[in-house]
């Protein structure tokens, strides 16, 4: 099986919003920031996402320019990327079971078996939205959508989902230091 390396696995977009961060701080055209995020097809598609979620809330009430848009995109990033989650939100979290992070699409995920999820119920293996960062003890994880808590890791789980084909092939594990 193949397998991916990122600077910090535990925070895998901190170097992408860090070179995103510093090319944004330099003095450049539109088309120049743009282009920038653009040559990261992850973080294209997360601030594409982020335009539609922000959408209902403040794009309706002022059109702010790519640059200010961009700013708020990272600023989001950042916020996954480093805030830890509080005891109560992780009381109401998912936990995921069996649990291994992949690389697909483009994206890297946690896959594992979930319980408590607030759509997808129990016991289902389910690869989450792309993580931001994974707690250094593995209690926790924060992904796009939400924090989960985490159970026993297991790099098998992936290997397993791929047998009964619950996994997508081109999935590649991603190696913590655990």
């Amino acid at each position: 099986m193949n397998t991916k390396l990122y600077r910090d696995p535990r925070r895998p977009f901190l170097e992408r919003a860090e070179i995103l961060k510093e090319r944004l701080g330099r003095p450049r055209g539109e088309d120049d920031l743009l282009a920038a995020l653009d040559a990261d097809r992850a973080m294209t598609g997360m601030f594409h996402q982020f335009q539609r979620e922000m959408a209902l809330t403040w794009l309706q009430t002022h059109r702010p320019d790519w640059h200010e848009q961009l700013e708020e995109f990272l600023a989001h990033v950042e916020d996954l990327i480093s805030i830890s989650p509080t005891e109560e939100l992780l009381r109401d979290a998912p936990v995921l079971a069996k649990w291994c992070a992949v690389h697909f699409g483009g994206y890297p995920h946690l896959f594992g078996q979930v319980a408590g999820h607030p759509r997808l119920g129990d016991q289902r293996y389910i690869a989450t939205s792309p993580y931001f960062q994974i707690d250094p003890s593995g209690t926790w994880a924060r992904t796009w959508s939400r924090f989960y808590v985490l159970g026993a890791y297991d790099e098998s789980t992936v290997q397993r989902a791929k047998g009964r084909r619950a996994i997508e092939e081109g999935v590649e594990l991603i190696r913590l230091p655990v």
